[in-house]
Parts: C-alpha cells; structure tokens; sequence
C-alpha cells in the first residue's frame, strides 16, 4: 500500500504536483515448528485491505536486517502511528503480482487479486513482478482479470517500469481512476530497449568523464568522488547501476593508467641503458 502525501522519504514531483511516497508492506509471519500465522489472528487479506492503518504497541520504520533488533538505539527512527496517534491513510495500493510462480502459487495469487479488485476500497495499480524472467502459462487469465485497473509490467532486477508504477499510484491517489483511465502503459519488450539504450549511454558519458578527468593514477576515489559530486554524468551513473560499480569502473582505470606507467618506465629505463652501452 502506497501513502501519497506532502511528506515522504521519497519525492517526486508528477503531472506538475509534488509528492511523497511511504510504503506500508502487509506481511505475514508463520510459526516454524506448526506453520502457523503469527501474531494477530484477523485473516491476512483483512489486514491488506485497510485503507486506515495502525498498530498495537510500538512499531519502528524498518533500516534494515542488521539493526532490525536494536533499533530503539537508532536516532531519529520514525515510529509507526500507534492506536493513541493519528492513523495512516492509504492513498493506493500496488499488487505485486509475481508472474515467475505457477501452479497453486499462481492460483493463490490470482484469487488474492481477484479479491483486491472486488473489494479494495482505495485506487488500485497491478504490478506484474519479475518480468524479465517471465514464463507464465497464464497472462490471458491475469489480462482478462485486470481489464479495469492499470497494470504495469515490471522488472526490479533490470529496474524496467519501477517508477512507473508509483507514478500511476501517485496519480490515483491525486486524482483518482479517471486520470489513468486512457493512459497508455508502455509494455515491458518496449521499456527493455529504451532502457537498454539509456544504459549504454550513460555508461559511455561516465567512462567518459572518469577518462578526461583522471589523468593521474595516484588519484583517489575519494578525490574523484568530491570532484564530480555535482556532476549530470556521475549522478546519473550512480543512480542507474549503483556508486560500487562506478568504483569498480574508476579502479578498472586507475589500474589501465598503472600499467601504462609502468610501460612508460621500462620503455625509458631501456632507452637509459641503450645509451649507456652505447
């Protein structure tokens, strides 16, 4: 479930509006020894349904895995709004739809779906998960059942049509239905070129950089990262593949301007030795 507010670790600024973005993620925990829900007995899709959310004691914003024990020593961690507090009011929901699962997986799924669609009380956007692996037997099924809300092929892992679905649920949220009803939601086959060619673009205007800019092989990464911090070609780098993998891509030619002075050395040592023999 999507909060579209003013407030929001993420913003984004859609169809000359800006918003915020908090995600609420409904999950369900089970008992390892009996394979049963824990925690509250109200059935799952009760929960997920909610458009008014709360919690009974006290809830911290998820960091990550590591802190996830220790977060009372976190500073500043937002805690999620108790029974005493105002409550979140969910904007839209996405559906995750995982198209990579089958069988009674895919059946589960698909009655679970068919549920939101029926019952979700707050605007709804589908997303059908794990496109780039895709091998689904069942896509008519899935058309057939969401041919009245939008539905978005995505894939995380290549990070094709990502944006795209909290852009449709920020527009839900603002203005309703009718303001995606005759938008036309590009298909992931389409999506996979444009971003295939937006890769290697930015990846040649980054190489490009790292090569004009570093001419010196005793440059740091640090030196490097400060003096291109405000720079189009490195943010968008960042952005697209990550700060490690810009690292990797200047060590990879800090270590190309290593062997060349080496080469450069031996070719002067040589030359030193031939005039001395001479």
């Amino acid at each position: 479930a999507v909060v579209s507010t003013q407030s929001g670790h993420v913003r984004r600024v859609v169809d000359n509006f800006t918003c915020g973005f908090k995600i609420v993620e409904q999950t369900q925990f089970y008992d390892d020894a009996n394979f049963k829900p824990l925690g509250s007995a109200e059935p799952y899709l009760k929960r997920a349904l909610k458009t008014r959310i709360t919690t009974h004691g006290t809830k911290y914003q998820y960091i990550d895995y590591d802190n996830i024990a220790d977060q009372e020593s976190i500073e500043h961690l937002e805690k999620f709004p108790s029974e005493k507090t105002e409550k979140v009011i969910i904007g839209t929901f996405i559906f995750v739809f995982d198209v990579s699962r089958e069988d009674m997986h895919f059946v589960d799924q698909y009655n679970m779906a068919e549920t939101f669609i029926k019952q979700a009380k707050a605007p709804l956007v589908i997303a059908l998960s794990k496109y780039d692996s895709f091998n689904c037997k069942h896509i008519e099924a899935i058309r057939n059942l969401t041919r009245k809300v939008p539905v978005v092929e995505v894939s995380a892992k290549e990070n094709i049509n990502v944006e795209l679905v909290f852009e449709i649920a920020a527009k839900l949220a603002k203005h309703g239905p009718k303001s995606v009803a005759k938008m036309t939601v590009p298909t992931y086959e389409e999506c996979f070129v444009n971003a295939q060619e937006k890769r290697q673009q930015i990846s040649r205007l980054y190489n490009s950089l790292t090569e004009q800019s570093v001419v010196d092989k005793n440059v740091t990464w640090a030196e490097f990262r400060q003096f291109t911090k405000d720079n189009k070609n490195f943010q968008n780098y960042c952005e697209l593949f990550g700060t490690r993998k810009a690292r990797s891509n200047f060590d990879r030619h800090i270590r190309s301007l290593t062997i060349k002075w080496i080469e450069k050395r031996k070719k002067y040592r040589l030359r030193l030795c031939v005039d001395t023999t001479a």
